[in-house]
Parts: C-alpha cells; sequence; structure tokens
C-alpha cells in the first residue's frame, strides 16, 4: 500500500512539475511562429475554442487543448478582449493568457485632418502600411468605391434624395473618407482601412441632415461636395453656416461661386502655392470661377460640422467673402462692399 501511494504520489509530482514547466515557462527564442510580425487578432465573438485552435495553429505554444481546460477552469475564458495582441514568441502560456485577457491591445493610430483629401489621406496611409504593393492599393480603391456607391444609393432611397447624381466613375473616395482620429490594426489590409473610413462616414451623417438637404433639392454627392467648400473655405466653427449661405445664394442667382479652393484642386500637381490671374481663368471640371456650378464632387474631407452647415445655412443675404487673415473672413451684400473689403484685406489699400 505504502509502494502504490509513494508511486501515485511521484506520477502526481511529475505531471504537476510538467504542466507547471509547460504553464510557466517560456518558449524558445529560436523557435518560429509564422504568425504577422507576432501580432495576433481576437474578433468579437470568437469563441475561446477558435482562439486557442488559431494560437496553436501558429504554434505559439504546443498542447492546445491543456490551454483550453485551463483557461476554462479559472474562468479566464470568459475575460478575453478582442483585438490585436503583440505576442513575443518567447511568451509562456500563462503569459498569453495574462495578455489577451487585459485588454492590453496594440493598435495604429492615425489622425486624418478634416480637410485633407484623398492624397493626403492616402499617403499617410502609405506611410503607416508600407508592405503592401500598388497593385493591392488601387485593387483595394477601386473595391471601396463600389462599397461606396453601394452605401450611397442605400442613403439616396431611404430619404428620398433627388436620383440626380453623377455617373458611377465620378464618385470616387474624395470626400467620403471620413476624417478624425482611428485605431487601426496593425494587420489590417487596404480595403479594410478605406472601408472602415467609409462606414464612419455614414455613421456621422445626421438624419436632420438629410432630411434637409430632400427640401433643398440636394442628393448625397451634391451635399458632401458642397461642405467639402465649406470645410476648406474656413477654419472658424461660426463661419461655417454663413459660407453655406453664401454659396447657397449664389447658386439660386447662377452665379459661380468663385472659390479659390476650387482651383487649387482643379490645378492638382500644377498648383505652385500661389494663385495666379491665369490660373483663375484655366478651365478645369473645377474651377469655380469658370463653371456656374458646384464641382462635380467634393474637393477634401468635411468634417460632421460641414456637412451640417452645407444643409442649414444661416439666414443672412450676403453674397461675398474676403479673408481677414488669421481663419476669419469679412462677408457683404453687394460688388462694391466686397471691392471695399479686397483693398483693405487684401491689397491693403484703405
Amino acid at each position: 500500500m505504502g509502494k502504490l501511494f509513494r508511486l501515485f504520489l511521484s506520477i502526481t509530482l511529475l505531471i504537476l512539475l510538467f504542466l507547471a514547466i509547460y504553464w510557466w515557462s517560456p518558449r524558445p527564442s529560436e523557435d518560429p511562429i509564422p504568425s504577422k510580425n507576432h501580432y495576433f487578432d481576437i474578433y468579437p465573438g470568437e469563441s475561446f475554442a477558435t482562439i486557442t485552435y488559431h494560437l496553436g495553429e501558429s504554434r505559439w505554444f504546443f498542447l492546445p487543448k491543456l490551454f483550453q481546460i485551463y483557461g476554462r477552469l479559472f474562468g479566464l475564458d470568459k475575460l478575453i478582449q478582442p483585438g490585436t495582441y503583440e505576442l513575443p514568441s518567447t511568451l509562456s502560456p500563462h503569459d498569453i493568457l495574462q495578455k489577451i485577457t487585459s485588454g492590453d491591445s496594440v493598435n495604429v493610430t492615425i489622425t486624418f485632418p478634416e480637410g485633407w483629401n484623398v492624397t493626403q489621406i492616402l499617403e499617410k496611409l502609405h506611410i503607416e502600411y508600407p508592405h503592401f504593393s500598388e497593385k493591392i492599393w488601387l485593387n483595394s480603391i477601386e473595391q471601396s468605391q463600389i462599397f461606396l456607391q453601394t452605401e450611397i444609393s442605400k442613403i439616396q432611397k431611404i430619404y428620398n434624395l433627388p436620383m440626380n447624381l453623377p455617373p458611377p466613375e465620378v464618385i470616387t473616395l474624395e470626400g467620403y473618407l471620413y476624417p478624425g482620429q482611428y485605431q487601426f490594426r496593425p494587420t489590417a489590409d487596404p480595403k479594410s482601412l478605406l472601408t472602415t473610413m467609409i462606414k464612419r462616414f455614414f455613421a456621422e451623417l445626421q438624419k436632420p441632415t438629410l432630411l434637409e438637404a430632400q427640401k433643398l433639392g440636394f442628393n448625397l454627392h451634391s451635399l458632401v461636395t458642397l461642405a467639402s467648400l465649406i470645410e476648406k473655405e474656413t477654419g472658424a466653427p461660426e463661419e461655417r453656416a454663413h459660407i453655406s449661405q453664401v454659396f447657397h445664394t449664389r447658386l439660386k442667382k447662377n452665379m459661380r461661386l468663385q472659390t479659390d479652393p476650387t482651383v487649387i484642386y482643379g490645378l492638382g500637381k500644377n498648383y505652385d502655392g500661389k494663385i495666379h490671374k491665369k490660373d483663375l481663368q484655366t478651365p478645369t471640371p473645377y474651377n469655380t470661377y469658370v463653371i456656374p456650378a458646384l464641382p462635380p464632387g467634393p474637393i477634401a474631407s468635411p468634417g460632421k460640422d460641414s456637412i451640417n452647415a452645407a444643409a442649414f445655412p444661416s439666414a443672412t443675404d450676403d453674397l461675398f467673402f474676403v479673408s481677414m487673415g488669421q481663419g476669419k473672413h469679412y462677408f457683404s451684400k453687394d460688388l462694391n462692399d466686397h471691392n471695399k473689403a479686397v483693398r483693405k484685406y487684401i491689397l491693403n489699400k484703405n
């Protein structure tokens, strides 16, 4: 009896020793892990069994079933947080479980200012995610535009907005990649990055704004186009609705909007940092000194306040405005007053 007990005790101690070594010992650093730069994704709603399977498949540890049993035995499977985790190859199973229940996930934080155009946004994404080829980016842009057009169609139908949309090839990502701060996964692909920004754009749209757009006879694309002009014209929140009113009034009177940001956008790479007289006369689809209407699409990504201002202009009747510097403008009802303001604030002639 004594021998059997000692044998049982010895076996139990060996098992406990094995479990301790397994559970708390770090993995050898030379063990290869065919994972994405040691990042591991846990998605919302993913089961503990699936998470364990993927960890074992990526060879972060052996005996995944033992990992699963331990996690459930101590209730840790209920504490796992979704996110992207950086898991060095030397972590022990115990450390891995501690990590994925801590919520200490790794994200790529990127901020896109209001008023950035699609070129600036894509350049920033290229810097943060340099490992994707140009072909992948181009394909992702194309797929994201199809997704965008589908979402626009949904909003158009829900709010009964005018269906006079431009052809699909004219509606690009410009204006629909919502500005702001994002927490992206390090393992994200270009398509998911772009569609995340598009989804946020539609999430930020407000029902009263869309209902007002319907009353004004604006489709969604025209509303966003006007909002982008407002965004580029002023950095002063209190001026947005006033700028909007000037544009609305001029459109109703079939007057050219004559807004400099559209000239700059139309020039593209030919813009040298200064607007010349010939630039104002150069016909481009976006030059509102030439065309008597809105440009064919947005020129930048407007924020929520500019989108709302596009639908809710102020109750004034001004027709002109000129920069006074420091992001502020002087508004005028007639050309004579406007010319005086130009001499004062632009030509410095009182």
